[in-house]
């Protein structure tokens, strides 16, 4: 609400600038004093967002890793999320060709301000110098790489595992409360970032800004669907799980981490949809790190629109590309506040328009949530297909009754 009450703000504060100060001096006021200021945000969140990214990609890999020797169970779960995560990545581009349809108008209307890599200059890019270059330069490739040698080598050091794995929690627990004091200033710096576009050109920015997250907004209808298929196949009533899910949403919309909501979650499904509470505790802790459904769906759009304003040819390689780089990335920061933010500063860096990024700061104020409650649904989902295969209707209790077919 804070961060809305910026947004309101800066039309307010922008007003006197419309009509008492010529386009001539307003640019130069957001060239020259709001700009720099955006950019100090922008250069804090990647300053966290870098190693934060890194530690992240480790601790779940290595959480990953964990479950898969330690249970089938957990095994195939982990492999189930993974997949429903490629397919909201393939939704996510179905959509954003539909969504280039409203936007016809206005393809190519940011042309110039930034070009995708070419295949020589990606290669070349991927292998860093130097194991510390990821963390200076913030190239996505070369961090995802290293994470993954990391990783791989960490989980073959025999006796001293426990001890690194340790280590690596203490930093993600370091850097997550580091990115928590960045993102204190998220509304000041809203602000800014919605006087940024206003001051350089002037309303039509602004309906921009509203046109692409409408349309986002809308394109979660395809994941909701996905959603309602899944429940359809795997035997689940849809009527009654969906009457009881409204409560559970309002509340992790307040918590605004799926992780952190974890107890909240077992304790209300255990309740409210009669699930068997033992397997909560071993499933939904799983799902809150590996489900990344909200995360590769909304990143993702808002990838292929990038690539649509640019007007960036949208070559299967360049699409390619992003889906990989969304799914990592996603996977490096998967609930928690900051992840649209981190996310899309990567892929403008990507696209080499630096220029944008005030686009990112507004966009984590709109989906951040929003991302966080599609993760969630898309845990209880999963876990209510696996409580109607583990329980038989007979042993059922009246509410998990009133969910199976």
């Amino acid at each position: 609400m804070r961060c809305l009450a910026g947004v309101a703000l800066a039309i307010l504060v922008y007003l006197p600038f419309y009509f008492f100060v010529n386009l001539e001096t307003r640019q130069m006021i957001e060239l020259q004093v709001i700009y720099p200021v955006v950019k100090l945000f922008t250069n804090a969140m990647l300053m966290v967002g870098a190693p934060i990214t890194l530690f992240s990609v480790i601790k779940n890999l290595t959480d990953v890793y964990i479950v898969a020797e330690r249970s089938s169970s957990g095994r195939k779960l982990q492999a189930k999320t993974l997949v429903t995560s490629a397919i909201s990545v393939l939704l996510a581009i179905g959509m954003s060709f539909l969504a280039a349809s409203l936007l016809d108008a206005r393809e190519g209307y940011l042309a110039g301000l930034g070009t995708a890599m070419s295949f020589p200059e990606l290669v070349d890019s991927l292998m860093p110098l130097d194991i510390l270059e990821p963390f200076q330069t913030f190239m996505p490739f070369p961090m995802i790489i290293v994470a993954l040698l990391i990783t791989y080598a960490f989980c073959s050091v025999g006796e001293y595992f426990d001890l690194i794995k340790k280590g690596v929690n203490i930093c993600y627990a370091l850097f997550s409360k580091m990115l928590n004091v960045v993102m204190g200033a998220l509304p000041f710096f809203c602000f800014l970032a919605i006087l940024t576009p206003l001051m350089a050109v002037g309303f039509e920015d602004l309906v921009l800004i509203a046109l692409i997250v409408l349309l986002i907004i809308v394109s979660l209808i395809a994941m909701f669907a996905f959603y309602l298929l899944r429940l359809w196949i795997g035997g689940v009533k849809v009527g009654p799980f969906l009457k009881r899910l409204p409560p559970l949403i309002w509340e992790n919309l307040k918590i605004n981490s799926a992780i952190d909501a974890v107890p909240f979650n077992i304790r209300y499904c255990a309740k409210n949809y009669g699930f068997d509470r033992k397997r909560l505790s071993e499933k939904l802790p799983i799902l809150a790190q590996v489900n990344l459904d909200g995360n590769c769906f909304i990143v993702m759009m808002i990838g292929m629109l990038f690539i649509l304003l640019l007007g960036i040819e949208a070559a299967w390689f360049q699409i390619l590309v992003i889906a990989v780089l969304v799914f990592f990335l996603s996977f490096g920061a998967p609930n928690q506040p900051g992840g649209i933010l981190i996310g899309t500063l990567i892929i403008v860096y990507y696209l080499r328009a630096t220029d944008l990024i005030s686009i990112a700061i507004y966009l984590e104020v709109f989906f951040g949530a929003i991302q966080n409650a599609v993760n969630v649904i898309g845990d209880i989902v999963t876990v209510a297909i696996e409580e109607q295969k583990a329980r038989p209707l007979g042993n059922a209790g009246p509410k998990q009754r009133d969910l199976q077919i």
